[in-house]
């Protein structure tokens, strides 16, 4: 038997898989329990029925996963992490370098140089200080000033002497999301407008022929040395640039594309500190897995061990996780990320409207489960984008190769713009599959964003028939996201209203859906 639970927690996710062992006892994994919500949106208090529908009264979770550090799937983790009655395995946490410690440019990576890591040791509400001050003056540095209308924000003064004190982490969070919603307006939009599921690419393409002329290797290349000064991200050199940039202008709207994403970096590692602190707290292990490039990762269930076993020949009689991102090199190229001044400098010069540089979605896990031959794909936002080598390549084959077959596919993204992910399952052909299959949405009642023109794309070349695919969805749609594919939306189960948690189990051998409560 399997069972998997998507909660409704409005724009977020969250994810409970509960699969059989080969003993016959139940195995549960949660990924992401979308942000901090009151009921009935609160996944915490929704654990207990679940777990009961599933047959097993034991309140264990196995494997905790946040798929990225994004707070609408993190924060939600933390009221079931500091509740003592829950036991829980291990937690797998997003593997994001910490890119405010300077560091060799061809320095190897490792799990020390992971923020979940530096966030789960003693010290980490120094190491979290630390990466907040350096994004707090990267901000600053990068706010024009003139002709926009800006108040330098501080940190409370009793900043320095606290340690995993909540009201300071409060009085942090209100100060970068005020960086983040002036960088909203300036952009031309109002902060309640602001929309965080665009963060799709490091760097924008259009870019590509201006940062032709980089040498990789060497990340202080002359050409970077925009000022003398650039290379070492002085704060005066960099400032000088900034200050040129006029309101209204393309190099305007770049800095405030860059200003946004930084304060959303600062924003998205207070949840991931949350999250690793109350894990520390309880004396809970984590681990940050990731990919070679372009070859899967297989973790097998060890009964002995009551964990999933990382091992690529591991006989496996019950559940199994195939690790598909991130990747090791993405990681890397984060972590690598150009100095602030080197982007000032990209912004000033570019022509074209950069997007933004928010690593979060891009570093998102993407797994297949399976069990019972049944393959079930967890992705957070996961982007795709290192399914290839390099812009324009073909996809990884064997990343493709270990994709199918799958018969729960949680869209990334919330059904938003996320090119790559539609592209990879299409190039899987999984749009040609003619195993049974359901696609489960997450996002705002409404939502005017999406589902997205990408994701009604993909839709559209399914095989349609409502037999082989349906789709359901945690809240209410517009008539005019839907219209294009109602026939395979599948119809509502159990009492109908605009919100719901979704339920399907598999049994004897099919899969049938026990709550769904949208009608479109």
């Amino acid at each position: 038997m399997i069972q998997v639970d998507m909660f409704e927690v409005q724009l977020g996710a969250s994810l409970l898989l509960q699969l059989k062992s080969a003993e016959g006892t139940a195995v549960r994994v949660l990924a992401d329990a979308g942000g901090y919500h009151p009921p009935p949106r609160d996944v915490h208090s929704k654990l207990a029925d679940a777990f009961k529908a599933f047959g097993s009264e034991d309140r264990r979770i196995d494997l905790l996963i946040g798929t990225h550090y994004d707070a609408d799937h993190l924060d939600g983790l933390i009221p079931i992490i500091n509740d003592q009655t829950i036991p829980i395995g291990e937690a797998w946490l997003p593997p994001v370098a910490n890119d405010a410690e300077l560091h060799a440019f061809d320095e190897a990576l490792s799990d020390s140089n992971l923020l979940a890591t530096q966030f789960h040791s003693d010290k980490g509400w120094q190491v979290l200080k630390r990466y907040l001050k350096s994004k707090k003056n990267d901000c600053e540095t990068l706010t024009p000033v003139v002709g926009e209308e800006h108040n330098e924000k501080h940190f409370p003064k009793e900043w320095d002497g606290k340690e995993w004190d909540g009201n300071l982490l409060e009085a942090a969070l209100s100060l970068f999301k005020g960086y983040r919603d002036e960088a909203v307006k300036s952009l031309g939009s109002e902060p309640g407008d602001y929309n965080h599921a665009n963060h799709e690419q490091f760097l924008p393409r259009e870019l590509k022929g201006l940062l032709r002329t980089l040498d990789w290797n060497d990340r202080w290349n002359p050409w970077l040395r925009f000022h003398e000064r650039l290379a070492d991200n002085d704060p005066n050199s960099v400032a000088s640039i900034v200050k040129s940039a006029t309101k209204g202008s393309i190099a305007a709207h770049n800095l405030a594309q860059i200003r946004r994403s930084t304060a959303c970096d600062a924003i998205n590692a207070i949840s991931l500190a949350k999250v690793a602190n109350a894990l520390r707290e309880r004396g809970l292990p984590i681990v940050c897995p990731t990919i070679p490039d372009g070859i899967p990762k297989r973790f097998v269930w060890g009964s002995q061990s009551q964990r999933f076993e990382g091992g690529a020949h591991l006989a496996a009689e019950g559940p199994e996780i195939t690790l598909l991102g991130p990747s090791e090199s993405l990681v890397k190229k984060h972590w690598n990320r150009l100095p602030i001044g080197a982007y000032a400098m990209i912004a000033m010069l570019s022509r074209i409207p950069l997007k933004s540089i928010t690593p979060s979605n891009q570093l998102s896990y993407v797994a297949r489960f399976e069990c019972e031959k049944q393959g079930i794909l967890v992705i957070g936002d996961g982007g795709c984008v290192d399914f290839m080598p390099k812009p324009s390549a073909p996809y990884y084959p064997e990343l493709l190769h270990a994709l199918l077959p799958l018969h729960v596919v949680q869209v990334a993204h919330h059904a938003g713009n996320n090119a790559h992910f539609y592209r990879v399952l299409t190039t899987a052909k999984y749009p040609e599959q003619v195993d049974r299959s359901y696609l489960l949405v997450s996002h705002s009642t409404e939502d005017p964003y999406r589902p997205s023109r990408e994701f009604r794309q993909f839709v559209h070349d399914l095989r349609r028939e409502p037999d082989v695919v349906s789709i359901l969805f945690t809240t209410q749609q517009r008539a005019d996201k839907v219209r294009e594919f109602k026939a395979v939306v599948h119809p509502s189960v159990g009492p109908i209203n605009r919100e719901g948690d979704v339920c399907i189990q598999y049994c004897d051998g099919a899969w049938v859906v026990k709550k769904h409560a949208i009608k479109v």
